[in-house]
C-alpha cells in the first residue's frame, strides 16, 4: 500500500513538472507571440502602416496634381519611417523579454548552485 502511495505521488510530482515546463517554454512564448500579432493588428488599424506602402505614388487626398503628388510623397515615407521603428522596437522589447523569461530560471539555478559549493 505505501508503494501504491509513493508511485502516485510521484507521479503527480512528474506530471505537474512537466506542466510546468509546458507552460512555461511553449505558452509563454504563443502568449508573446499573441500580443505581438494583436498589438501588429491595431498598429496598422491606427496607422495604416501596410497601406502607405501600398499606395506610396498615389496621391493622398485624391489631388492629382504635381503639388499632391509633392505632397503625399514625403508624408508617406515619415509615416513607413515611423511605423518602422515602432515595429522594430516592439519586436526587439518583445524578444528582450522573451529571453529574460528563458533566462531567469538557468541563472538562479547556477547562481544558486554556486553559491552553495563556493565553486
Amino acid at each position: 500500500m505505501k508503494n501504491l502511495f509513493f508511485l502516485y505521488f510521484f507521479k503527480k510530482i512528474f506530471l505537474y513538472f512537466i506542466l510546468f515546463l509546458s507552460f512555461y517554454f511553449f505558452e509563454s512564448f504563443s502568449f508573446i507571440f499573441s500580443f505581438y500579432k494583436e498589438f501588429k493588428r491595431d498598429f496598422e488599424k491606427r496607422s495604416g502602416f501596410l497601406i502607405h506602402f501600398k499606395y506610396f505614388f498615389v496621391p493622398l487626398w485624391n489631388i492629382y496634381s504635381f503639388y499632391g503628388y509633392l505632397l503625399s510623397i514625403p508624408i508617406r515615407l515619415t509615416k513607413i519611417i515611423i511605423g518602422l521603428i515602432v515595429h522594430s522596437f516592439v519586436l526587439i522589447f518583445l524578444f528582450l523579454i522573451y529571453s529574460l523569461w528563458l533566462i531567469l530560471p538557468w541563472s538562479l539555478l547556477l547562481n544558486n548552485f554556486f553559491k552553495f559549493y563556493r565553486i
